[in-house]
C-alpha cells in the first residue's frame, strides 16, 4: 500500500520521521505544489501534522490508525542548530530513571515551546553547544549533549533533571571507562588495533561488553585486534572521533567525485590526504572504516593503502545517507553500544572550566566524590576543584529553603539531609 496521489514526494522522503515544509520543497521545487501535496498527503493520513511546517511522516503499517511520533525525533526537527539537554539527554543516554512528557532542547535561537500528543517539547537558551554529541534513534541522527556536559547542566539547573534525587539515581548507573574510548585511543596513539589477547588479559571481566560490541557491530575482530567499525566510530563518545566522522565525510564525498572522473583508476590514501590537506596516518585509519560500512569501494591490497571505487559509491548521495544505510542493516534500534553508560572525568573538568563557575565547582566536587569509587576518580581531580571554590555556602538545589539541610565542610555546599548520609557512606567505603 502507497499513497496514490503523491507516490513521488511520500517516497522520496520515507526514510525520513520527522520532515519539514523545506523537505518537502526539496522534492518538488515548488511552493505551490508542495504546500498541496502536503496537505492531501495529510488528509490521507500519511503525514501527521504536528505544527506549522512540521510533519510526522506516518510509516505505511500505522496508515489510517492512531500513530505518535517518537518524540526525540520530533525534537531533532525543531530547530537548528540544537542539542536535547537536561533530563531528556539523560533518557537518551539510557540513564534517566524515569520517562518524561517532556523534552528540553537547547539552543541559541528561540523558538516557541510547544505541545504535540502530551509531549511538551520546551526552548532552553543556550549560547554555546560545546559538548554535543550524535545518537542514533530508529535510524536517525539526534544531537544532544553528551554525558558530561548533561551532567553538568543538570547540577546547574536540577529541576530541569527531575529534582536531585532523580538526577542522583540515574547517574548511579555510570561508570569510568568506555571500551570504545579505549580502542579508540589505542588505535590512534599506537597507530595499531589493541590486540584481541591483550583485551582478553587485561579486560576479563569485559568480556561480556566486548561480545555486545562486536554483536552489535560496533566493533569488530580483525587480524591484529580489536577494531571500530563505522558505527562504531559515530557511537565513540570522545570528540577526537566526531572529527574523525567529518573527514570520513570529507574522504567520502571526495571519493564519489573521482569515480565520476574516472571509475577505473585507484586511489592512494596519501594522494587523498595530499587533496584534503589532512594527515596521511588519519586517512589511512579512517579508510577501513568506510570499507566496513558496506558495499561501497574495495581495497586493492588488503591493507586499506588503496582503494578501487564501485559503482554502489553513487547510491548515497550524501555521507549521512550511507550512514543510515549502515545503522539500518546494523541495527537501527541501538541506543548505547554497551550495557550501561560511561563518564569521561577528564572531559568533565574541561567542560567545568569553560563554564567557571565556583558554585557548579563545589557541586561537581560533591557529586564526584559521592561515585568516586564507581567513577574512577583520581585524587588530583579533587585538588584541582578545590582551588576554585570560595568560603561561600552554597546550596544544591538552589531552591533548598535556608535553614534546612546541612553542610558538606569540604564543599561548602548545604544539601538535603539524606544526601549528607548518602556523601557519608560513599567516604566510608572509600576507606575501607
Amino acid at each position: 500500500m502507497s499513497p496514490k496521489l503523491y507516490p513521488n514526494l511520500y517516497e522520496k522522503l520515507k526514510d525520513k520521521a520527522i520532515i519539514t515544509t523545506n523537505d518537502a520543497l526539496s522534492v518538488t521545487e515548488d511552493k505551490y505544489q508542495t504546500a498541496q501535496e502536503l496537505t492531501r498527503l495529510n488528509q490521507g493520513g500519511y503525514l501527521k501534522k504536528i505544527r506549522r511546517g512540521l510533519y510526522a511522516l506516518v510509516p505505511i503499517e500505522f496508515v489510517g490508525k492512531d500513530y505518535q511520533p517518537d518524540k526525540f525525533l520530533v525534537a531533532s526537527r525543531v530547530s537548528e542548530p540544537y542539542a536535547i539537554s537536561y533530563y531528556s539527554a539523560l533518557e537518551l543516554h539510557g540513564i534517566g530513571q524515569s520517562v518524561f512528557n517532556r523534552v528540553y532542547i537547547s539552543s541559541p535561537h528561540r523558538f516557541v515551546s510547544f505541545a504535540h500528543q502530551g509531549i511538551e517539547y520546551k526552548w532552553r537558551f543556550t549560547k554555546d553547544l560545546f559538548g554535543a554529541t550524535t545518537l542514533i534513534r530508529e535510524g536517525q541522527v539526534i544531537n544532544v549533549t553528551d554525558i558530561e556536559r548533561t551532567i553538568l547542566d543538570c547540577l546547574r539547573q536540577p529541576d530541569l533533571a527531575g529534582g536531585v534525587d532523580e538526577l542522583i539515581r540515574s547517574l548511579e548507573g555510570l561508570r569510568g571507562t568506555d571500551l570504545l574510548a579505549v580502542i579508540y585511543k589505542h588505535t590512534i596513539n599506537q597507530n595499531e588495533a589493541p590486540t584481541v589477547n591483550k583485551f582478553r588479559a587485561d579486560w576479563e571481566t569485559r568480556i561480556p561488553d566486548i561480545n555486545h560490541l562486536v554483536n552489535s557491530g560496533i566493533i569488530k575482530p580483525g587480524r591484529n585486534g580489536y577494531e571500530l567499525s563505522l558505527v562504531g566510530l559515530f557511537y565513540c563518545p570522545l570528540p577526537e572521533a566526531q572529527q574523525d566522522i567529518k573527514v570520513a565525510e570529507k574522504i567520502y564525498q571526495y571519493l564519489r567525485v573521482k569515480y565520476k572522473e574516472n571509475p577505473e583508476q585507484q586511489h592512494s590514501y596519501i594522494v587523498i590526504a595530499n587533496d584534503l590537506s589532512e594527515d596521511p596516518q588519519r586517512i589511512k585509519r579512517i579508510l577501513p572504516l568506510i570499507l566496513s560500512a558496506g558495499p561501497i569501494y574495495n581495497s586493492s591490497d588488503g591493507q586499506g593503502t588503496q582503494v578501487t571505487l564501485a559503482e554502489t559509491i553513487l547510491n548515497y548521495k550524501e555521507f549521512n545517507d550511507l550512514l543510515q544505510y549502515v545503522l539500518s542493516n546494523v541495527g537501527k534500534n541501538i541506543v548505547s553500544p554497551a550495557e550501561g553508560a560511561f563518564i569521561d572525568i577528564q572531559r568533565l573538568i574541561e567542560y567545568l572550566a569553560r563554564f567557571n563557575e565556583k558554585a557548579l565547582y563545589a557541586k561537581t566536587g560533591f557529586l564526584l566524590r559521592l561515585f568516586e569509587t564507581n567513577w574512577k576518580v583520581e585524587p588530583e581531580v579533587f585538588d584541582n576543584i578545590k582551588k576554585h571554590i570560595s568560603r561561600a555556602k552554597y546550596y544544591w538545589p538552589p531552591k533548598l529553603a535556608r535553614g534546612t539541610g546541612e553542610q558538606i565542610k569540604e564543599w561548602n555546599l548545604i544539601v538535603p539531609e539524606y544526601l549528607v548520609n548518602k556523601y557519608q557512606y560513599a567516604t566510608r567505603q572509600k576507606v575501607s
